[in-house]
């Protein structure tokens, strides 16, 4: 038998353009916990979700988004990691998707903010600035985490629909939790003693003894 050809594989073409160097943000009670990620501008939002995902040591396919955002951190244009039928109007900005959104479609200038929601269950919140660009190196694989900074939080340590401090606290006094602050407080019944004066001055008036009182 003749011997077998083997055919050697085509490696795939590296992603080309320059360089886009990010540091990424976790929101977190414990810590600043970042990460620095380089990527390049060919790469789609979709790649960068996947790197930030194996950055922080996240896994799974929930429902995630990419915003462009402003000085203060504002919504803006909407990235998602899959289509969305929405019935927007001509005034409301189109949704993109991340696999078909290159990166360098998007971000155009320096100190770029971008917030990065990631399962809308738990909605892990990451704050994400471009910090400067450059050349690719050669033999270099992108995207790449270059910098670590705290420990990662684990994935499943924040619940489901957890509420922020400030509506948890709100609940406990709606529900008159007594290690919360005074539900009754002499603020709820300021002036009910003016009320029940008027109240007995109303029995002192002809006729109203007969009216039946609960």
């Amino acid at each position: 038998m003749g011997k077998k050809l083997k055919v050697k594989e085509k490696a795939s073409p590296a992603k080309s353009g320059k360089v886009f160097n990010f540091r990424v943000l976790i929101e977190s009670e414990e810590e600043d916990v970042i990460r620095e990620i380089e990527i390049t501008e060919d790469h789609t939002f979709e790649d960068f979700h996947d790197a930030i995902k194996k950055a922080f040591g996240f896994t799974g396919k929930q429902m995630a988004s990419f915003y462009i955002s402003n000085e203060d951190w504002e919504k803006g244009q909407e990235i998602t990691l899959v289509p969305m039928d929405l019935d927007n109007s001509e005034e409301e900005e189109k949704v993109m998707v991340m696999s078909e959104t290159k990166l360098r479609q998007l971000i155009k200038k320096p100190k770029t903010k971008i917030l990065f929601i990631f399962d809308f269950l738990t909605m892990w919140t990451f704050y994400v600035e471009l910090l400067g660009t450059g050349e690719p190196e050669k033999k270099t694989k992108y995207p790449r985490c270059t910098k670590k900074t705290g420990k990662a939080p684990a994935q499943n340590s924040k619940k489901a629909g957890k509420m922020g401090e400030d509506e948890d606290e709100m609940m406990k006094e709606f529900k008159g939790d007594p290690k919360s602050a005074d539900v009754f407080s002499d603020e709820i019944f300021e002036g009910f003693d003016d009320f029940e004066e008027g109240f007995n001055d109303l029995e002192d008036m002809d006729g109203f003894s007969e009216i039946d009182k609960f």
